[in-house]
């Protein structure tokens, strides 16, 4: 009699990789958390998302949440688990990979405001600069000036 491993055979369960699942799904919800926040940054290319407005737009929310719902449903749900190869984490193991996730976020909104300080700067040494014509005037003029001393 044959039965059904005989037609579809169970791969064997290395130990090692049983082990490294909850890495795995830490490094998955990492990932997915990475970009939830990180679309937020993608918001405005200069200005900050507390400039911008969290909550300015409501569709931007909503797929943000509906992702973040389905992310734990994969991770959280032993049955989805199953399907995703991905084993429920702990609170800790979700700190960590939001914690993970937020460095891009504090990233960007420092790179952004360095590139506004340093355009504000370019600003205003252009304005307290003296103008280019001013500058050649001033060059023809002392340069005539040393013409009649010789």
């Amino acid at each position: 009699m044959e039965t059904a491993e005989t037609f579809f055979p169970q791969p064997a369960v290395d130990a090692a990789l049983v082990r490294l699942t909850p890495r795995k799904t830490i490094a998955f919800a990492t990932f997915i958390l990475y970009e939830m926040v990180n679309v937020f940054n993608c918001r405005s290319e200069r200005h900050s998302l507390l400039k911008v407005g969290i909550f300015s737009n409501k569709w931007l929310i909503l797929g943000v949440l509906g992702s973040l719902l389905l992310m734990v449903f994969a991770i959280q749900i032993p049955f989805t688990g199953a399907f995703f190869h991905t084993t429920p984490l702990t609170i800790h193991d979700w700190s960590v990979a939001l914690a993970t996730s937020i460095i891009i976020f504090v990233a960007v909104e420092i790179w952004k405001a360095l590139n506004l300080w340093r355009e504000k700067r370019r600003k205003d040494i252009l304005q307290h600069a003296p103008n280019i014509q001013e500058i050649r005037e001033q060059f023809h003029h002392l340069l005539n000036i040393r013409s009649t001393f010789q």
